[in-house]
């Protein structure tokens, strides 16, 4: 005899009061605390000490590559030789260049400028491929020489030669009043106004588009003009990458005035600014950068006046950084500092030694309660991860799944009985109200109270042709089960398209779009749910045709407009619908298609905002019964090529070949008819009519035209016609 096991179910309070209150205190405690302890001693050291050593190290870098460029500029302002003009061949100084070139990395190019236009430039190629290309030289080519000089007429020349690494000619070009003038260029106006070196702002190079910095030195002669040296800021800028500290330290070289100097993303020193219509390439200033924590470090220092070297700790988005702006030597020509920011987290010295002796205390306190959290731990997140996953279904509205959670928890058998009630209430709730229309009521927060709110709306209306007479002939149950499959196949396709049903009516249904969600594009929605719904009766009638059965032959209306939408009823029973005149409207343009012999007749308003994904024939204006102002209509005929692929990948809701083809014919045939040309409108209609026989709205306009050209309409008509049925 089998005896039934009573289950112990333990109240949830219970589990966590006993576990996690010794847990969380001992052993979360000691390590929080400990933690916080050891890095508050280590931290401000370590960083201040970290910042000074790369600090030191990117100053000695930058003096050791605008040293020796200070210095060669002023040695060679000072040559016997440099007021000599280059000839066909080279410079006097030529040798000393190459060699000073090949001695120092860092350096791109030397160059002299003459006040008289002339020039002499040398060009090291090695390592610039960007550069060889920008001046067109050949793939192999190490150096490239440059000479502008002119004639006793003024007559000016430019030779350019390209050269290998052994100096051998590789290629050359020569140039015809070349525009090139060196005595205008920002390194020359700077150096001829001081009688020092001095160092240029970052520019864009003339001849190999980089940007650059130079070193200039004026000199005087018969010809005076300026010496200078370009340095390579590609190379000093990677150098300063990669001294940048872990992946959220920045750093820049910047002048007083907020001007960048160097900064590690070479693309960053320059920006295209424009006044008065015309666009230049400047300096970036360091707000410009775009980096927030360069910007209020930079403000900070505004702000401090800082000296040779200022630490200045600041915090940008809650992270906490060490910054540093350190002053570069005097020698350089004109005061430079190099700015630092570093996270506080990214110096992991002693910070990493206390965070191993607090990870140590930490396991030896939780490995006493490892086997104790894994049978908590299975206790606990198994019903709950069960009943997460239920949540996640009703908060998705799939309700078909028995809400079933084994637990020994009270509170948590408890949830799972009342969810499995809530499940089955709101899936009898959606049989009798629309489920889209209760899942969007549920995720929206919408609360079923009387009232409504003013909306534009999109609304559908459908109908099948000669119902009532077909449903006479028909048993109560073979008419059931006929409407109820019509209603299933259309109403499926409304929903999926984001529609809200709002009632069935006989063989009828009324929808509409943009409620109770928002949706923006409610209008092609509809319209294309409505060649969705037209698809889905085509092929049902297929399937009635094959089994003897008379077809179900739909005919939609559309309309935009703004209407009134909400729960109107009464307190305990109400329901979530639509009104207004748009709805009598959309109604009526449904009722059209049997006088046009059409399938889905639009308003112009929703033509207009639905878009020209879809091929819509103009169907003229008219005023139906019930409506006080005249309307636009339009045949939706279907989506234009091109357009059909982001729907159901079905071709067949494509508008038909003979109407996209005949669209432009249909439109001026219609103006025509509209400015009263009857037998020009008559004869351009039937010629579509010809084309396509079935077409049911050219069949209509071409009797009208007809009928016009023997008994014209009255002086006053405007091309509205009226409708005195529904």
């Amino acid at each position: 005899m089998s005896s039934s096991r009573k289950t112990v179910i333990i109240p949830l309070y219970i589990n966590i009061l006993t576990i996690f209150f010794l847990l969380i205190t001992s052993a979360v405690g000691v390590v929080v605390l400990y933690n916080q302890h050891m890095n508050a001693q280590s931290a401000l050291k370590s960083a201040d000490q970290f910042m000074n050593r790369v600090g030191t190290t990117i100053l000695e870098r930058t003096q050791a590559v605008f040293g020796p460029a200070l210095m060669a500029a002023d040695t060679f302002s000072r040559a016997t030789d440099i007021g000599e003009k280059p000839n066909l061949l080279t410079h006097p100084l030529a040798p000393m260049f190459f060699s000073t070139l090949e001695q120092n990395p860092g350096l791109t190019s030397i160059y002299i400028g003459f006040a008289d236009g002339d020039f002499f430039l040398i060009s090291s190629l090695k390592d610039r491929p960007d550069a060889r290309t920008a001046i067109g030289a050949p793939a192999k080519a190490m150096w490239y020489t440059r000479a502008i000089f002119h004639r006793a007429d003024g007559f000016r020349y430019s030779l350019t030669k390209y050269l290998d690494k052994g100096f051998a000619l590789m290629g050359s070009s020569v140039e015809k009043q070349p525009a090139y003038d060196p005595s205008k260029r920002p390194w020359y106006t700077l150096a001829r106004g001081s009688a020092q070196p001095m160092l240029s702002d970052i520019y864009m190079y003339s001849f190999s588009r980089e940007p650059g910095i130079s070193v200039a030195r004026r000199f005087d002669a018969e010809v005076p003009g300026v010496v200078a040296l370009d340095i390579s800021l590609a190379k000093l800028a990677d150098f300063m990458d990669s001294q940048r500290v872990g992946k959220l330290g920045e750093l820049t070289i910047f002048e007083p005035n907020g001007q960048v100097f160097v900064h590690p993303d070479t693309k960053a020193m320059l920006i295209s600014k424009t006044k008065n219509g015309n666009t230049s390439i400047v300096p970036a200033t360091v707000p410009e950068l775009g980096s927030p924590v360069l910007e209020k470090l930079y403000m900070a220092f505004l702000s401090r006046e800082a000296g040779s070297s200022t630490a200045l700790p600041l915090t940008v988005n809650n992270v906490h950084y060490m910054g540093s702006v350190r002053a570069l030597p005097e020698s350089l020509g004109k005061p430079i500092y190099l700015a630092m920011a570093v996270p506080t987290r990214e110096f992991t010295g002693p910070i990493t030694a206390a965070g191993r002796k607090s990870m140590i205390a930490s396991l030896i306190i939780l490995a006493l309660y490892i086997p104790l959290i894994i049978w908590v731990s299975r206790r606990i997140t198994k019903p709950l991860n069960a009943l997460m996953g239920h949540v996640d279904d009703v908060r998705h509205f799939r309700l078909d799944k028995p809400i079933a959670v084994r637990t020994h928890i009270s509170e948590l058998h408890r949830l799972g009985k009342a969810m499995e009630t809530m499940r089955t209430t709101l899936r009898s709730f959606g049989r009798y109200i629309p489920r889209k229309l209760v899942k969007n009521m549920i995720t929206l927060g919408i609360h079923p109270t009387l009232g409504g709110e003013r909306r534009e709306l999109t609304i559908f209306f459908s109908d099948i042709k000669d119902f009532t007479p077909m449903a006479e002939t028909m048993a109560p149950e073979e008419l059931t089960t006929t409407i109820s499959e019509y209603f299933q196949k259309l109403g499926s396709r409304i929903s999926n398209g984001g529609g809200t049903i709002d009632k069935y009516m006989g063989d009828a249904i009324m929808a509409f779009w943009n409620a109770p969600a928002h949706q923006p594009d409610h209008a092609e929605r509809a319209c294309l749910t409505a060649l969705r719904c037209r698809r889905a009766a085509q092929r049902l009638n297929q399937q009635r045709a094959a089994n003897g059965l008379p077809p179900l032959t739909t005919r939609f209306g559309l309309h935009t407009d703004e209407a009134v939408v909400g729960n109107v009823g009464s307190s305990d029973r109400m329901n979530f619908t639509v009104m207004g005149a748009a709805v009598n409207l959309a109604s009526r343009l449904e009722g059209l298609n049997k006088y046009y012999g059409t399938t889905i007749l639009v308003s112009e308003t929703t033509a207009r905002k639905a878009g020209d994904r879809f091929l819509f024939r103009t169907a003229g204006k008219v005023l139906p019964k019930g409506v006080s102002q005249p309307v636009a209509i339009a045949e939706l005929a279907g989506l234009q090529p091109g357009h059909e692929a982001n729907t159901d990948m079905h071709d067949d809701l494509l508008a038909d070949t003979r109407k996209r083809q005949t669209a432009g014919q249909w439109e001026s045939a219609l103006d025509l008819f509209n400015r009263w040309k009857f037998k020009e409108a008559e004869q351009r209609i039937c010629a579509v009519l010809q084309k396509n026989p079935d077409d049911g709205l050219a069949a209509v306009y071409c009797d009208l035209a007809r009928q016009y050209m023997e008994s014209p309409p009255a002086p006053d008509w405007n091309g509205i016609l009226k409708f005195s049925d529904k």
